[in-house]
């Protein structure tokens, strides 16, 4: 099971105030409910197909104020990176990639520089682990916390992506340099995770317990983030109750995040309990890491047509996702290989 991949504020977790919430997985575009769907064919090239979500909003919104400020200096760093981190944080919240993409594009006339401004550097290197380019990604992190070791956020990054890959004494060592150049609380936030996930969850239980008190109820990503690896943790060491008390204390901060959906819906399917899945799920159907998890969960309650329509939404994105030449979460093809067959 992979780390929840969020990003909490580089100063102290005792400030609250926010530097920036990144990261997911793979969010791919949804497509027609089942594999037969005949394609639709514009009758004239004056059809409106679709109407992006860049367009539907107003002119005061932070997004469209940015965007403002970006056409009348697109080279400037400040707004292109302010405005490429809320494109990311939309993405993450609404499971659109397509906001990834916007946030790409504004990278482009840095894309490709080997020494680009460290707020850059590291928005290049989320996008890239959020796309599965964990090669790519780590060599940027390896250069942003060699050019500059206080960067909190780069070294937690760097050690979520090598933990991604069971890269356990590289994450440790990037734990360790979390310690050095950050703060404390940071470096056993980080700690605990590759202890929980490396065989030493019974001891990695009872350090993050202990973080949670140091944050203030306006620190919702973080409460939200430490919460959820209490639940995952309580549940690796078979404390069943209290996992699912922190899954839902995580849930009920102001804050959607996919990643908490999946692990407690992940939890919730261990426990013989699919039709609390598909309560928590039905309306979270864009997310295809959340949609294979409804799809297990009505196989597991017999809901024969339900499952069905799932499994060929799965499909249809799976096709789309290699026509496009995408990386899926390797994980989750694994999981619905076992569960349903090979994609086709």
């Amino acid at each position: 099971m992979q780390p929840k991949q969020i990003q909490p504020s580089s100063v102290s977790p005792l400030t609250g105030r926010r530097y920036g919430a990144v990261l997911c997985f793979s969010l791919l575009l949804g497509l027609p409910a089942t594999l037969q769907a005949a394609p639709h064919i514009p009758g004239s090239e004056s059809e409106v197909l679709e109407v992006l979500p860049t367009q539907l909003r107003g002119n005061n919104d932070p997004i469209s104020r940015l965007r403002a400020q970006w056409r009348a200096n697109p080279q400037d760093v400040t707004t292109v990176a302010a405005l490429s981190r809320l494109y990311i944080e939309t993405g993450r919240e609404q499971s659109d990639p397509r906001y990834y993409g916007y946030a790409a594009a504004l990278l482009q006339p840095w894309w490709q520089q080997t020494d680009p401004p460290d707020e850059l550097l590291l928005l290049r290197a989320t996008i890239r682990q959020h796309n599965h380019e964990y090669v790519a990604a780590t060599q940027d992190l390896e250069h942003l916390v060699k050019r500059n070791p206080a960067q909190t956020q780069a070294w937690l990054t760097l050690a979520t992506v090598q933990l991604v890959n069971k890269e356990y004494a590289a994450a440790r060592r990037s734990c360790s340099a979390l310690a050095t150049h950050a703060s404390t609380w940071f470096a056993t936030l980080c700690y605990s995770q590759v202890m929980s996930q490396n065989g030493e969850a019974e001891r990695a239980y009872p350090l993050q317990i202990t973080l949670l008190p140091s944050l203030g109820k306006e620190q919702v990503e973080l409460r939200q983030w430490v919460l959820t690896l209490l639940g995952e943790t309580a549940a690796r060491i078979g404390k069943v109750p209290e996992a699912d008390q922190h899954f839902q204390a995580a849930l009920a901060e102001p804050r959607r995040d996919n990643y908490l959906l999946r692990v407690y819906s992940d939890f919730l399917i261990s426990q013989q309990r699919p039709l609390d899945v598909i309560t928590l799920l039905q309306d979270k159907t864009s997310d295809d890491a959340l949609l294979l998890r409804l799809a297990i969960a009505s196989r597991d309650a017999r809901q024969t047509a339900e499952t069905a329509r799932y499994q060929a939404l799965l499909e249809a994105r799976y096709q789309a996702a290699k026509l496009r030449g995408s990386t899926l979460h390797a994980e989750d093809e694994a999981l619905y290989a076992r569960t349903f067959g090979a994609a086709t």
